[in-house]
């Protein structure tokens, strides 16, 4: 994914809560960079189906959380991940929120 206005993208990540950037770095890691899959598994989680990874009991948050993300990355064209920390490959910073 690529998107013209890179600076505006760090000042859109800039602005996601630190709950919000780890829902961004699981989606990657534990979802194959899937959002549909991630809310899926939460979906599955509220209803006491089988699921993946438990996120949180903020599940309905989480998944408010990522639809937005979601329609940022449609309507832009890019991949958050690459601006949590900066640059692509770089290490996303542990802020301690979840």
């Amino acid at each position: 994914m690529s998107g013209g206005n890179t600076e505006r993208h760090r000042q859109y990540v800039a602005g996601l809560t630190g709950g919000e950037r780890l829902l961004v770095t699981l989606r990657d890691e534990l979802y194959e960079g899937s959002w549909d899959l991630m809310l899926e598994d939460l979906r599955d989680r509220l209803e006491k189906r089988p699921y993946i990874f438990k996120l949180s009991s903020r599940i309905e948050a989480d998944m408010t959380a990522i639809e937005k993300m979601k329609a940022y990355e449609l309507k832009e064209g890019v991949n958050l991940r690459d601006y949590l920390a900066g640059s692509p490959g770089e290490e996303v910073p542990d802020d301690g929120e979840a």
